[in-house]
């Protein structure tokens, strides 16, 4: 089986939902090197136990998914989504391509956005997104995403 590679540089588009729906997806332009990170959160495991310590029954939650990643701010790189005071009030769709766009990626359908503004002057000016997913009406918080031939 070959194995094809999904590091490198990918393409990162967001869409705004209105009323669950996402609208037209648009590019975030690239993030800063190294920043970009998809974390996983194990769901938690609730077990029931009798005297003795035996285990009778066991089940687990579902896992959590949140993306992180920086982007630069200044001229005429602006915020992909516009916040107050960091707050993000609109839901989300991210959707994320591999620099070889005939492999799979992933979507998110729906997700809380929140962002973080820092400034140094070794790292300049930078916003940090959070998108944590969400349960969408239907399907999975995580789903695979390729995208279509041009």
């Amino acid at each position: 089986m070959d194995y094809e590679a999904k590091w490198g540089k990918m393409t990162v588009q967001i869409a705004r939902l209105t009323a669950g729906v996402a609208g037209a997806f648009t590019d975030v332009f690239t993030p800063v090197q190294g920043s970009f990170a998809l974390n996983v959160e194990e769901g938690n495991k609730l077990e029931a136990f009798i005297e003795g310590g035996e285990r009778i029954a066991s089940r687990k939650d579902a896992n959590k998914y949140t993306l992180e990643f920086q982007v630069y701010l200044g001229g005429d790189l602006a915020k992909p989504i516009e916040d107050v005071d960091g707050v993000i009030s609109d839901e989300y769709a991210i959707r994320v391509i591999p620099e070889n766009a005939a492999l799979e990626g992933f979507l998110m359908g729906r997700t809380a956005v929140s962002v973080i503004e820092s400034f140094t002057a070794e790292e300049g000016h930078r916003a940090t997104y959070t998108f944590e997913a969400l349960k969408p009406a239907t399907g999975k918080m995580m789903e695979p995403y390729t995208a279509p031939e041009a």
